[in-house]
């Protein structure tokens, strides 16, 4: 299975995104390569990579991402739960708090993933 790899990007200096579009890693540095340089990329920026799967609205899915999930693991109740989207080597999860402990789940444990913001414009939803 092969997926586009591409970004998005954080400006930390400016606390918004950088380019209007996600892009791939050369698209990035071409689109303003006057004024970056790796220190620039180091220290003011963070990077944010395409998983290659989209919500049940067709969103893009990217690290960073705050999401509502939804699974059916058997039980009376479906379970909903909100998470945040890391990489764990060698795969993407979803990272969630569930009665003060800390899970992190593959994407296939879940029947739906909704994106609800991500964790520089909306902290509020995960806090």
């Amino acid at each position: 299975m092969e997926r586009e790899i591409k970004f998005r990007v954080w400006n930390t200096v400016i606390g918004g995104w950088a380019g209007t579009t996600p892009s791939t890693l050369f698209e990035l540095i071409l689109e303003d390569q006057s004024k970056l340089s790796l220190k620039a990329l180091k220290e003011d920026f963070t990077f944010m990579q395409y998983t290659g799967l989209q919500d049940i609205n067709g969103t893009e899915i990217y690290e960073g991402d705050i999401v509502k999930t939804s699974r059916n693991d058997g039980t009376p109740a479906q379970h909903k739960q909100i998470g945040t989207v890391i990489y764990t080597a060698p795969s993407f999860c979803i990272n969630q708090h569930f009665y003060n402990e800390e899970l992190q789940m593959d994407f296939n444990a879940f029947n739906s993933i909704e994106v609800i913001g991500n964790i520089y414009e909306n902290k509020d939803h995960y806090d």
